[in-house]
């Protein structure tokens, strides 16, 4: 059974990150977001290659503690650095 989705205002640093197969690949290091104008920018997290920018678009599914992202693992390389 599923978790149920949160808001991304309850994601804190620590989370875990899952690729798109379910696959362990990070955690959450920071939320890039504006709270008083309610928008969802993405997320700073550290991965194997370092920390990195995930865009908000990439996030599918934002679950206590849990967050996972539409690409895989090797994807991770390509974002951006932070």
């Amino acid at each position: 059974m599923a978790a149920n989705p949160v808001s991304w205002y309850a994601i804190e640093p620590g989370w875990s990150v899952t690729s798109r197969d379910g696959g362990a690949i990070g955690t959450v290091a920071s939320v890039l977001g504006d709270e008083d104008l309610d928008i969802f920018h993405g997320l700073v997290c550290s991965f194997w290659v370092g920390k990195r920018q995930v865009p908000a678009e990439l996030v599918t599914t934002i679950e206590a503690g849990k967050i996972e992202l539409g690409i895989t693992d090797r994807d991770v390389a390509r974002l951006a650095p932070s």
